[in-house]
Order: structure tokens, then sequence, then C-alpha cells
């Protein structure tokens, strides 16, 4: 674990050159493939993290149980821990949609094409000719927070599942 938060202490802006390079020699620029691979490798510590202590919070008694009742190891992990971790999932999943959602550095200089913006890279370079289009730029700002708003009110109790799971304990 201390080496996975040793990884994601690094800011992503200082990798972005070798990543350009890499991502150059391996045609995997303006590819939502390229970005796809860009974002798990960067975003992949959070996860990791948040989810291992809420694995940890899992009592262990429900684990022992199956073993009792005869089931193997991929059993009591399909029927036990993975419908009791399904709060953690999605709430971690939000969290780092938000956060790849809102990324802009990284699809800037992984997605240079005009038609490969993404959402926030197409906003923010919107063009004018004489004036800054603000109403246009507002416009598109708050349709792109609606796909957000949306996840959030779908899921809103495992949300909240997932973020106070553990805390009476």
């Amino acid at each position: 674990m201390l080496g996975i938060l040793a990884v994601s202490m690094f800011p992503p802006v200082s990798l972005l050159p070798a990543m350009f390079q890499l991502f150059r020699d391996l045609g995997l620029l303006n590819t939502y493939f390229g970005l796809i691979v860009a974002h798990t490798g960067l975003f992949l510590p959070i996860p990791v993290w948040i989810l291992s202590g809420f694995f940890a919070s899992l009592p262990v008694e429900l684990e022992e149980a199956g073993r009792l009742d005869g089931m193997g190891f991929f059993r009591i992990f399909w029927t036990i821990i993975i419908p009791l971790s399904r709060p953690g999932y999605v709430a971690t999943g939000l969290i780092v949609f938000i956060f790849s959602w809102n990324e802009f550095p990284l699809a800037l200089v992984l997605m240079p094409a005009d038609h490969m913006r993404t959402a926030p890279v197409g906003i923010s370079l919107y063009p004018g000719e004489y004036a800054f289009p603000w109403e246009t730029v507002s416009t598109a700002t708050v349709l792109a927070i609606i796909p957000i708003l949306a996840i959030t009110a779908l899921f809103q109790r495992q949300i909240v599942g997932g973020l106070t799971a553990g805390i009476g304990k």
C-alpha cells in the first residue's frame, strides 16, 4: 500500500512529456484507447487505496461462514464479498469518474485533434473571433455537469453507504 501511495504522489503533469512521447511512438495519440490507458494508470491508486480500506471493514466472520458451508474462494468472492462491496464500488467509481471527467492536462496533450477533445478541453478552447463567448461556454459547462449530477442522483444511496462504511466499528 505504501508503494501505491508513493507512486500516486507524482503529479501527473510531470509525467506528461514522457507519456506524450511514449503514446506517440505507440500510435496511441488521438485514440480513446490511449486516453483510457492513461487515465487507468494515473487514477488506479485512488480506487486501490479506497477499496482496500473498504474491504478491511468487511467482517471476516462472513467469509468464515462461507467456508464452513463448503464454499470455495471464488464462490465466497462472488456470492458474499461482491454483493457486500457494491456501495464501495459505486462510491469509488463515482469519485474516479469525476476525477477523470474533470482531468484537463492529460486530455489536452494526448488528444490534440479538434474532433477528439474531451468536454473540459473543448469548452476551454472554444474560439471567439472578437470576444469571448461567455453564453456558449456557460451553457456547455452546465451541459457537461449534467452527466455527473445524473449519475450521482441515480446512485445516491450506494454512494452514501460506500462513503460511510465502517464508521460504526
